[in-house]
């Protein structure tokens, strides 16, 4: 009865002269609607498809899709498997091939799912149930059985303590834009308080983060000791299968992918896919249950094909009907009275109430203007919450220079330190442009800042704690013409009101020591007074299999003063996730931006 309507629609001329809108545009047009796919979770799938069995290794069938048996458990080669046609399981049923559907695990009667129209799906419903996606099949499923297995099986609770330790330091340390607590698109969740061993019910967003966090601990001091004491496995093995995992998650996160004509760049990317999985029950085997013989393991080699046949994955992805639970179904249950007999009356009730009281709101209200002005990508402008505050420079009538703070403009000001205020001094007193009024050369100063579409902070005073973004900036070229950058961790931001579309950044620079530290990492070393001279031009390359002494004895002490210069902002080109080898390390790991991890996914 639930199909009915649905199948009555798919018929032909059923749907003939349908008036159209398509934005500002309007036409009558003949309508066909094949059924592409239905989102949801494995059980849900193959209740829908027929499947009938568990997912044990005695299972002979382990996927509703395919006729993959125990066996392909093993096997995480591409092409291991063919996918079951809707016509064959049509043709058993007719034919009451009551033992063959049996040994297929397929349920033996009339699935109403037949009788819709797929298109070009030759599968039908095998193929359209519930196909793997990154919530459930990826998050709630490998994700989880990955962090069960390193967090309960792998570890000691010594070992463990060790790594909730480096966690919890983090949320000590000066916040930066990529060091957040929250989950926003530019990184996974990073911080957690309480470490990551102690979480129970996570939702998949955050066991994307949890692999992160513990992505990132591996590749600190302390936490590649914590992981050397593992039995028959590498932590660099472990950090390499953590990092490609995590190449494979945001991969699946992209809008485009290959040409559809292109058998070798579809052929690739089952490599990869094959590549990350044979890493990770390499590297990581697991011990709990039946291992990784589990269903979500295998049915990653379909991504490619699904890709294929229905475009971007994300278009498959459950996160956004998932969250909807909460407003379409939680919160309007919460004010029923949780009575069985009048539940569901109520339930629509509520709903009914929310969509008049949202309709009426959206039809009264007046046009308002946004909360914050739409800029384009090279617009510059100061935040609302930042500080703003005005520096003086003038001569006395000795012939000395004095640099003092003004009355602030906006939300407080802050000290900055004498380095900071040395260098500011030293550098505007030699600004021969710098517009003078009455002997006095005014400096302004910002706490936050947007320039080319990026949100800069550096702040001592933020309520949370400091804020010191880590920012990465492109070099003029230099006498071999050749361009180069430099990271940062960003202390001061000023301009002059004489030009302000030109801002400067005082920053605690750092040069790459070592420029492939892991996949998804580069090193870095802060610079200090005390370096020294020839120390940038002489970095140190390790394997890190072997480790380096130079990143333990290397370190700052409470007497070293950075070495800070001042550059120019608008040469900014990201910002970049920074975390300290090991407390007062001079050496910093740098995460590359999310942006091209898919990248380095397919090309492992």
């Amino acid at each position: 009865m639930a199909l009915k309507s649905f199948i009555a629609a798919q018929q032909p001329g059923a749907l003939d002269n349908s008036y159209l809108v398509l934005g500002d545009r309007a036409k009558y047009v003949n309508l066909m609607i094949p059924l592409a796919f239905i989102i949801g979770d494995n059980q849900g799938g193959d209740n829908i498809s027929g499947r009938t069995c568990h997912y044990g290794i005695t299972a002979r069938r382990i996927s509703r899709s395919c006729d993959a048996t125990p066996d392909n458990y093993a096997d995480v080669t591409k092409d291991s498997c063919s996918f079951l046609h809707m016509d064959s399981i049509i043709q058993l049923v007719n034919n009451e091939e009551w033992v063959q559907l049996d040994s297929l695990y397929q349920a033996p009667f009339w699935n109403p799912f037949f009788e819709v129209d797929y298109g070009a799906n030759p599968y039908g419903i095998f193929l359209a149930a519930c196909p793997p996606e990154g919530l459930h099949a990826l998050e709630q499923g490998v994700f989880k059985h990955l962090l069960g297995e390193i967090l309960g099986v792998y570890l000691k609770p010594q070992q463990i303590a060790i790594l909730d330790r480096v966690v919890q330091s983090w949320v000590g340390k000066p916040r930066q834009r990529l060091f957040r607590s929250a989950n926003f698109s530019e990184a996974p969740r990073l911080m957690f308080k309480d470490g990551i061993s102690s979480l129970s019910n996570t939702p998949g967003c955050d066991r994307a983060g949890m692999v992160f966090a513990l992505t990132i601990s591996s590749l600190t001091r302390d936490g590649q000791s914590a992981f050397a004491r593992l039995e028959d496995t590498e932590s660099v093995e472990i950090t390499y299968a953590l990092e490609m995992l995590l190449c494979y998650w945001a991969w699946l996160k992209k809008d485009k992918y290959w040409q559809l004509d292109s058998v070798d760049q579809l052929e690739a990317v089952k490599d990869a896919v094959s590549t990350m999985l044979h890493e990770l029950i390499t590297c990581i085997p697991r011990f709990k249950g039946n291992g990784w013989n589990i269903p979500k393991i295998h049915e990653q080699l379909h991504v490619p094909f699904y890709i294929q046949m229905f475009g971007a994955h994300r278009n498959l992805h459950t996160g956004v009907t998932e969250h909807n639970h909460i407003t379409l179904s939680k919160e309007p249950a919460a004010r029923t009275q949780m009575r069985a007999n009048v539940f569901d009356m109520q339930v629509a009730n509520r709903l009914i109430d929310k969509f008049v009281v949202d309709l009426a709101s959206f039809t009264m209200s007046e046009e308002e203007e946004p909360l914050e002005t739409p800029v384009a990508s090279s617009s510059t402008f100061i935040p609302h919450n930042s500080a703003v505050f005005d520096m003086l420079l003038w001569t006395d009538s000795n012939g000395a220079q004095h640099l003092d703070m003004d009355t602030p403009k906006r939300h407080g000001k802050y000290l900055p330190s004498m380095d900071i205020m040395k260098l500011l001094f030293d550098y505007c007193s030699q600004r021969n442009q710098a517009t003078i009024v009455d002997g006095v050369q005014r400096i302004r100063c910002v706490t936050e800042l947007a320039i080319n579409g990026h949100h800069l902070r550096a702040n001592m005073t933020e309520k949370d704690g400091c804020w010191f973004d880590n920012i990465v900036l492109n070099q003029e070229p230099g006498p071999n013409g050749v361009a180069s950058t430099i990271a940062g961790n960003l202390r001061f931001i000023f301009f002059f009101p004489d030009s302000p579309k030109q801002c400067f950044g005082i920053v605690h620079p750092a040069y790459g020591h070592h420029p492939k530290y892991s996949v998804l990492s580069h090193m870095y070393r802060m610079e200090y007074l005390d370096d020294p001279p020839d120390i940038v031009n002489s970095p140190q390359h390790f394997d890190r299999r072997e480790g380096s002494w130079v990143l333990d004895q290397d370190k700052h002490s409470l007497d070293s003063r950075p070495r800070l210069t001042v550059i120019d902002l608008c040469n900014l080109e990201s910002h970049i996730l920074m975390i300290p080898y090991h407390d007062h390390s001079k050496f910093m790991i740098g995460v590359v931006d999310q942006s091209v991890w898919p990248d380095s996914f397919v090309t492992y």
